[in-house]
């Protein structure tokens, strides 16, 4: 109560009287502001700070807190600016070149990238990655090319060599293309960023022997996490027929947690026979992440053709309960058809009667859906049921 008593006087000299607070009383009022998340007055606060101490590194962090926080980046990055000039700190120029990117200040961003690029001996594949493509957004590849280019003779670096021929073939520079492929390959560099610059660029000349050869360099990279390179390891590997270093690529993208579509179905496609673990764990990822039943379909059916009824009920039900799940498959004939052989299984005759009909909304034309519920009704020697459904396709058949 005390607390909150001293905070409305407080606030009242501030914005009522415009009366000087010593440093102390306005730290007390700026956090008391961002505990109870009223960042107006918690800005307005670090504000009048600022203009009563304009040399305070404190109140110049705050305000660029506050000002971030209040979706002020432009004089956030002001204040930002102003305590990296007065105290240097690594750190805080990785913060404000970031937030720069991430707010579309290419323009304000470029000079320190440049300035932090003269500074340091090593950087890495991001940090270059950012100033080229800082550089592509105010529409000025060249200048990308130049820098990375100065930077080379300073401290030659496949890295810069391959970042070089990437913008060159962007731009349909051919000649330089030529001259800085030739240069990389000098290196006998086997990195992932090396191999797939080189191997884009023997692709565009329609070698593409030699395109792969080059990939298949990097592929015993510890850079696992380099998705970009399996990716293209993966499909080229696949387009060679090379399943195996297709599947490699494959499944490093799975454990990574990495994997398209197409790794999924590569893997499906070739271990659908001999690992019932892999290929459950790929049917659910391609369900939740690209809601695409297939995978997951194929699984229940290779499971009811196993007669492994037990895991596959299981998984039918476990399925039926996850809301997002249930609505991609809930639409399938397919699977209504399969759970109906796992209820029939399990002596749940209603229940199979109802997943038949069911598919039979879904796909009343399906010659597979009529037959399988013609052959259920006369294993159950329901007749009655039988001719009103024998009835009703052959009207549909004289409509048609």
């Amino acid at each position: 109560m005390k607390k909150f008593l001293l905070l409305l006087l407080l606030s009242t000299s501030l914005f009522a009287n415009k009366e000087a607070l010593d440093d102390e009383e306005l730290r007390l009022m700026y956090d008391s502001f961002l505990y109870t998340k009223d960042l107006p007055h918690a800005y307005k606060v670090a504000k009048d700070a600022v203009t009563q101490y304009p040399d305070s590194l404190f109140w110049h962090q705050k305000l660029a807190d506050v000002a971030l926080w209040s979706g002020k980046n432009s004089e956030a990055m002001e204040h930002m600016i102003y305590l990296y000039q007065h105290n240097n700190d690594p750190a805080l120029i990785e913060k404000i070149i970031k937030q720069m990117l991430a707010s579309y200040q290419y323009e304000k961003a470029l000079p320190l990238l440049k300035n932090e690029f003269k500074k340091d001996t090593h950087h890495s594949h991001d940090d270059i990655n950012k100033m080229t493509d800082a550089y592509d957004k105010v529409g000025r590849p060249e200048d990308a090319i130049k820098t990375l280019q100065d930077l080379h003779k300073k401290k030659p670096s496949a890295d810069y060599l391959s970042s070089i021929l990437e913008l060159q073939m962007e731009l349909g520079d051919i000649k330089g293309a030529k001259k800085s492929a030739k240069a990389l390959s000098s290196y006998n560099d086997a990195s992932p960023k090396t191999a797939l610059s080189l191997s884009k660029y023997y692709f565009l000349q329609k070698d593409l022997q030699k395109s792969y050869e080059i990939l298949l360099k990097a592929r015993k990279t510890k850079k696992l996490e380099y998705t970009a390179y399996f990716e293209r390891l993966s499909d080229f590997a696949w387009y060679m027929n090379d399943e195996e270093t297709a599947l490699y690529a494959a499944l490093i993208l799975h454990k990574n947690d990495k994997a398209r579509m197409e790794d999924l179905s590569r893997i499906h496609k070739v271990y659908k026979k001999t690992d019932t673990s892999l290929l459950r764990k790929i049917s659910q990822v391609a369900i939740k992440k690209y809601q695409k039943p297939t995978l997951f379909l194929e699984y229940i059916n290779q499971g009811i053709v196993k007669k492994e009824f037990k895991e596959v009920d299981s998984l039918i039900n476990k399925a039926l309960t996850d809301k997002d799940s249930k609505q991609l498959i809930a639409k399938d004939a397919r699977f209504w058809l399969m759970k109906a052989t796992i209820d029939e299984h399990f002596g749940r005759n209603d229940m199979a009667n109802e997943d038949l009909q069911k598919a039979l909304h879904l796909s009343s034309n399906s010659s597979t859906v009529q037959e399988t519920i013609l052959w259920n009704l006369i294993n159950h020697h329901e007749y009655e049921a039988l001719a009103k459904i024998v009835g009703d396709i052959e009207k549909q058949k004289t409509i048609s």
